[in-house]
């Protein structure tokens, strides 16, 4: 199942169980964001956070640590700069998706393999 961040974060607060997919879109913030993983990330498998512009560098360098079972991360087009974090918390992950991230620190361009 497929849900948005509003719709999980009213979710958790009727009591109801988390789903294992959730993306996060449009007006998403740093807090927000945070609130949801941080009731739900352990559970999550699938992170969709792709155009979420009002995500700063910070979120994603402290907040990946809560979603060590993501097998699915989609971070394209956002302002991650750092993957690290993902590599070294995500040890199922088989999916990550950097499309249109130009600001990652120490990492090679594929054209210059």
């Amino acid at each position: 199942m497929i849900i948005s961040c509003d719709y999980s974060i009213r979710t958790f607060a009727d009591g109801k169980d988390m789903t294992e997919t959730l993306i996060v879109k449009d007006k998403v913030n740093d807090e927000n964001a945070s609130a949801v993983l941080a009731i739900s990330g352990r559970q999550l498998v699938s992170l969709d956070v792709s155009r979420c512009h009002l995500l700063t560098k910070q979120f994603f360098n402290h907040n990946i640590l809560k979603c060590p079972n993501l097998k699915y991360l989609d971070l394209s087009y956002t302002k991650i700069n750092n993957i690290e974090p993902i590599v070294t918390t995500c040890s199922v992950l088989q999916g990550l998706n950097l499309s249109g991230t130009d600001r990652l620190l120490n990492y090679i361009p594929i054209s210059e393999l």
